[in-house]
């Protein structure tokens, strides 16, 4: 539709944008620092206070605390220790409790975003049906690990599994932390409301992050034509390759075309690689030769574990021939990477997409179930919400869709019952940006030979709803058969099927088999469900003439099919019907009963809603025909390509929650802030002053050895450049998490008595 053009595109997108950024802006929740505890009184600490029972525990008058048994906490019956009821809070403390909840919580399950119990139980599984690379046992100098095939024991394989899965959440939290105003309203889920943007942002942000970890580790450094090369990155990437290329063999994943076309590039890839030959390694043992003899950059040789003291160096020909051989293989390795870093890349988001589904679900739950929440109108599907909530969309008052055009073409948004949004006057609404209408009918399509009357208008294509009833309910509804080659129309045997008259559905039988089957797709008789357009004045009035050029040019069908776009005569914005454009509908045939059945369908119902939100004979229980029209629409291919590509919906959203992860976090800390505290010299300065922005760096630093660990096992000469951390103390680290103790106000007299390990639902 040449009218379509441009600026419309442009006009509808960013009316959409808008109402996003409204959605995100209109969340009090995501903005609010929360509620602090207010000072606990005195009294409640006193045990001879609390609610008389028999035993223990024993309440505050309060609630605020839990007296608990002597005899099994320490203390003395006048002086017992006590539990703190956590405070329930809102805004950034209330989602602090969400994201690391307090060290009490007695769950089984993952108590945390990060979820290690859930990884770790993932690996062990990886384990216990993996096995050992055959290769293992071959001559380790023999030339057989290429690109994206490393060696590995089952043990390093589900080691370095673990750590893919932990980082990729690393890096969806830290996201999802930064954008947290925005995903404290709207599930931050792939599948119904984030785009690939989102996720190629993430990519984006975790390859400059690694990248500056390879940089600094020490006698890891490696350089290819004097340009220091991002080895853990590279290596990274090429274990996320490889672990896709397992569980997909394994029937645990099923690639999309992209990443097929990624898996190709690498295979490709693999294919070309070539291991050095024996001149090369001759070569690149004379160069570290004469590197050292030279007196040149003795820490040049550390990354290749080649020994060095004072003035004195140690050269064994079969280890310098190993270690130029070992440069030459990973030399070639990643630069084979760094070549594919792209495709790459389309495997590393597929486990951030996969990652941050459990991160979503464990958000979107824990704020469901926070109190502070209830009435926020949390979102998990952006799209129902599109259609059911949003200020984008006008319905009736209800939240149910209106009618189409009336017969008289009346326009939708003319109805009393009609609610349109409210973000604007309501005018100015619909004048400046135009606006989305749901919109509810009837379809009727009649056989050729049959005719449908009513009183003054034609009962076919799509029709209003009230129309129908009316028509069915007045008896002005009949169904005539018309002789082709007479033109006498007769009344249609009314015990006959509405399929005998309506729609295309026939019996086929087999000349040969003489077996029977049905063909067609339709019995004739729908209820519908459609998403339309109505343009905005301006451009109305930009565009008039083609409006009228393109109104003229429309067959009858295709008049009734656009029902409530005005034809005829001046066209009056307020007066009259505005031009309206079905973008996506969908039907859901009604059953296919006799013409007396059809005619008396009206018979003992209210009115035409009676109809449209009964239940189909076929559909679970409480299901009406408008659930399924609203399930069909949202997952038809229409409603694909028309608000998730030309308007795509979570790609708005996604842009508006990168924004905030790119401002919101940078604003905190400014100095009209408040931040301030008094320093040691007796300064004001601001305590935010030296916080980088950067959020869960000594998390990325432990699986940055790990991954390492677990990459080189098999290689017992291997140290990385930060051997001296204590390797098992990096989980119980990576474990621990920030459990802060707000209750700051605390007499440190009562601290002592103060119990936190117990699982208050015990109490």
């Amino acid at each position: 539709m040449s009218i379509f053009r441009k600026e419309l595109y442009d006009t509808i997108n960013q009316s959409v944008l808008r109402g996003m950024f409204r959605l995100v802006g209109d969340h009090d929740a995501g903005f609010k620092y929360g509620d602090m505890p207010g000072d606990l009184d005195k009294s409640e600490f006193d045990v001879d206070n609390a609610t008389p029972t028999q035993g223990w525990p024993r309440y505050s008058s309060t609630g605020n605390v839990i007296f608990l048994d002597p005899e099994v906490y320490g203390g003395s019956e006048t002086n017992p220790p006590f539990y703190l009821n956590q405070p329930v809070n809102n805004g950034w403390l209330g989602l602090k409790d969400v994201i690391m909840p307090p060290a009490d919580k007695c769950s089984s399950d993952d108590s945390n975003m990060l979820g290690l119990k859930n990884i770790v139980s993932r690996a062990t599984d990886s384990y216990n049906r993996i096995d050992d690379d055959p290769r293992m046992f071959l001559d380790p100098d023999c030339d057989n690990e290429t690109p994206f095939a490393k060696i590995h024991s089952r043990e390093a394989a589900s080691g370095v599994e673990a750590v893919i899965y932990t980082l990729s959440r690393v890096y969806i939290i830290e996201n999802i932390l930064a954008a947290m105003s925005a995903f404290s309203k709207v599930k931050p889920s792939f599948e119904n409301n984030l785009d690939e943007i989102f996720f190629d942002y993430v990519a984006e942000r975790m390859k400059d992050s690694l990248s500056e970890l390879s940089t600094s580790f020490g006698k890891r450094l490696f350089e290819i034509d004097d340009e220091v090369v991002p080895i853990y990155w590279y290596l990274f990437l090429e274990q996320c390759v490889q672990l896709f290329v397992r569980e997909s063999k394994a029937g645990n994943i099923q690639p999309t075309d992209d990443e097929l076309e990624a898996l190709s590039i690498c295979q490709e890839a693999q294919n070309d690689y070539a291991f050095p030959t024996d001149g090369q390694i001759s070569d690149e043992m004379n160069s570290l030769k004469s590197l050292l003899l030279s007196g040149g950059s003795l820490a040049a040789l550390a990354p290749f574990g080649i020994v060095t003291g004072g003035a004195f160096i140690v050269l064994f020909r079969k280890l310098l021939k190993k270690k130029a051989r070992y440069k030459l293989l990973l030399a070639g390795k990643l630069s084979t990477i760094a070549d594919t870093e792209d495709a790459c890349m389309v495997i590393l988001k597929y486990f951030l997409k996969q990652e941050s589904g459990f991160v979503a679900d464990f958000l979107f739950k824990s704020l469901e179930e926070n109190s502070e929440w209830e009435n926020e109108g949390l979102i998990e599907n952006l799209h129902e919400y599109f259609i059911k909530e949003s200020d984008l969309l006008a319905r009736n008052s209800d939240g149910n869709p209106l009618d189409v055009a009336d017969k008289n073409l009346s326009n939708p948004l003319n109805d009393a019952n009609a609610s349109i949004p409210e973000y604007t006057a309501q005018s100015q609404t619909i004048t400046q940006n135009g606006m989305f209408v749901l919109e509810r009918y009837i379809k009727i399509d009649p056989r050729a030979d049959t005719v449908v009357a009513s009183d003054d208008t034609s009962m076919r294509g799509v029709v209003n709803l009230s129309d129908f009833y009316d028509a069915l309910k007045n008896g002005t509804f009949t169904v005539d058969v018309e002789d082709s080659s007479t033109g006498v129309t007769t009344a249609a045997d009314t015990s006959k099927n509405v399929s005998d008259y309506f729609g295309d559905l026939e019996i086929i039988t087999d000349e040969d088999t003489e077996e029977e089957s049905l063909s067609g797709a339709s019995n004739g008789i729908s209820y519908g469900l459609r998403i339309s357009y109505v343009i905005s004045k301006d451009f109305y009035d930009a565009n008039q003439a083609a409006l009228q050029t393109f109104s003229v040019g429309l067959s009858s069908d295709e008049k009734t099919l656009i029902s409530g776009l005005y034809l005829d005569g001046e066209y009056n914005f307020e007066e009259h019907t505005k031009f309206l454009f079905p973008l996506v509908s969908t039907e859901v045939d009604l059953p296919d009963m006799t013409i007396s059945e059809l005619l008396s369908l009206a018979d003992g119902v209210a009115d035409s809603d009676e109809l449209y939100f009964s239940q189909p004979s076929d559909a679970p229980e409480n299901t009406t025909y408008y659930d399924c029209l609203l399930n069909q629409l949202l997952n038809s291919d229409d409603y694909e390509l028309m608000f998730k590509q030309l308007v795509p919906i979570q790609r708005h959203f996604s842009l508006v929650a990168l924004h905030v992860l790119k401002s919101f976090i940078y604003s905190v800390g400014s100095d009209e802030d408040g931040f301030k505290l008094v320093n040691f010299l007796g300064v004001f300065r601001n305590t935010l002053q030296d916080w980088d922005k950067e959020i869960l760096q000594k998390t990325k630093k432990y699986l940055k050895i790990l991954f390492m660990y677990q990459y080189n096992s098999s290689d017992p000469s291997y140290e990385d450049g930060n051997q001296q951390e204590d390797r098992n103390r990096v989980f119980d680290e990576l474990l621990s998490g920030l459990n802060l103790d707000w209750n700051i106000n605390l007499k440190w007299w009562l601290r002592r008595r103060r119990v936190k390990d117990v699982c208050p639902d015990d109490l």
